[in-house]
């Protein structure tokens, strides 16, 4: 049976499955885990509408470092319309200043990719979206981790689809959520301590979205989980334990705000890196011998392609110096340009460069580089999307072998704490998309 004329490439079962059921739906949830193609069937979703006559134009928000990557690589790829003939619109969520001008132009499909992004309801980006939804003819959501802090998560995200499908945020949190007042000395708020009725919630995501993991329509190898613990030197553990010891009192004094309390934590995590921040993080001392970048240089056999990732840009600099002496290495952060990012992929993908050091946070998202089989984890943010992005970076179509990753920790620090609470964000993402209906892919 051949495939309708509106695809270009040819999809897997799935996809194909995904598109059929969802491609006249006024809004649709593509909960999409990373490495299944969810960038191809939004594509061939518009490619479907176009052909159609029901839209006229394409508005694509996803995060900066993705734009590139729409333009440059998958709708080219995908797109049964040349790009230079779409009337397509692909910007970023700090940039909104166009979208509204182009929906009120043309009869469009708006795109969030990545759409974990407008979690927070109170955000403006957040606020902004919600009213640009109204302006267009169909709304498709996008994203493999839509649950990356609490189930909580997912209200602004099914509000765009759908104006007030959850009700007002107060309904919400009373049908879904347990909270418990925290009394800390002059301030209060409320802790989200676990969540009910997620059946409930499920039977609501199961009407409008569909939910793929790899495991299940994929054949691909293992993931492989380990760490590698390291000792602090002398310096570097009094330097730790003053900085700790005086934020466990300023604490519990309450005389710290949270922002302040969130500053004192990434001041722990440098110091496990190996850098000593002074003069309120103005001036960086690296500590020398360095624990973690020794055991970084345990790790790379020769000839062997590693990806290590950072959530510093001082331990991707020291690591490029360090690491450049006997490895070809490149490097990928937000400080360099679109080309220069897509050159350093290219370079490890397909050419010579057997050392790729980037950070979660600009890195994890919208690259391929299967052609690597270890990752190594140098240092982690608390967010469990950055993390599992950049976990599938490598873990994708296309990968032939067990991926390993490791993370390096420092015994007694909050190193493992970050990954103890990634673990635990984890565990309630899945509870909480562990939806199977109607729309869901079996």
């Amino acid at each position: 049976m051949s495939l309708p004329s509106f695809y270009k490439t040819k999809p897997y079962k799935f996809q194909e499955e995904i598109v059929d059921k969802s491609k006249d739906e006024k809004f649709y949830g593509l909960f999409l885990e990373q490495g299944t193609g969810k960038s191809k069937v939004a594509i061939d979703t518009f490619n479907y509408l176009l052909s159609e006559n029901k839209i006229e134009g394409v508005v694509i928000v996803c995060p900066k470092s993705l734009i590139y990557n729409w333009l440059n690589n998958e709708i080219p790829k995908h797109s049964k319309v040349d790009i230079e003939d779409l009337n397509i619109l692909v910007t970023n969520y700090e940039n909104l200043k166009h979208v509204e001008n182009f929906l009120k132009g043309f009869e469009s499909i708006l795109i969030l990719d990545e759409s974990s992004k407008i979690k927070n309801p109170r955000a403006q980006k957040t606020k902004k979206l919600l009213k640009l939804a109204k302006l267009a003819k169909y709304r498709r959501i996008l994203t493999g981790t839509p649950v990356t802090q609490g189930v909580q998560d997912l209200f602004s995200q099914l509000n765009f689809l759908q104006k007030d499908v959850m009700g007002s945020y107060y309904h919400f949190k009373t049908m879904y959520l347990r909270t418990q007042r925290i009394d800390l000395g002059h301030r209060a708020f409320e802790k989200i301590v676990g969540y009910k009725n997620i059946d409930s919630l499920h039977r609501i995501l199961d009407h409008f979205c569909s939910r793929v993991l790899k495991k299940d329509v994929l054949e691909l190898p293992e993931k492989i989980y380990d760490q590698v613990r390291v000792s602090m030197t002398k310096t570097q553990r009094d330097y730790y334990d003053a900085l700790k010891e005086n934020l466990i009192i300023e604490t519990e004094e309450g005389s710290l705000t949270t922002p302040e309390i969130v500053t004192k934590m990434l001041r722990l995590q440098q110091i496990c890196g190996g850098f000593f921040p002074v003069n309120d993080g103005e001036t960086i001392i690296e500590i020398d011998p360095n624990p973690k970048i020794n055991a970084v240089l345990d790790l790379i056999n020769e000839g062997e392609k590693v990806i290590i990732w950072c959530r510093f840009l001082a331990e991707i600099a020291k690591l490029q110096e360090t690491l450049s002496k006997t490895h070809e290495v490149v490097t990928y952060q937000g400080s360099k340009s679109a080309e220069e990012r897509s050159q350093a992929v290219d370079q490890f993908q397909n050419g010579s460069a057997n050392v790729f050091i980037g950070n979660q946070q600009t890195g994890g998202m919208g690259i391929t580089l299967t052609s690597c089989h270890k990752v190594i984890y140098y240092s982690n943010d608390f967010s469990l999307e950055n993390r599992l992005q950049s976990e599938d970076r490598v873990h994708r179509i296309g990968q032939e072998h067990p991926v390993t990753y490791i993370d390096i920790l420092c015994d007694r620090s909050i190193d493992a704490h970050v990954l103890r609470s990634l673990q635990s964000k984890k565990s309630v993402s899945e509870i909480a998309t562990d939806f199977v209906g109607k729309n869901a892919i079996q």
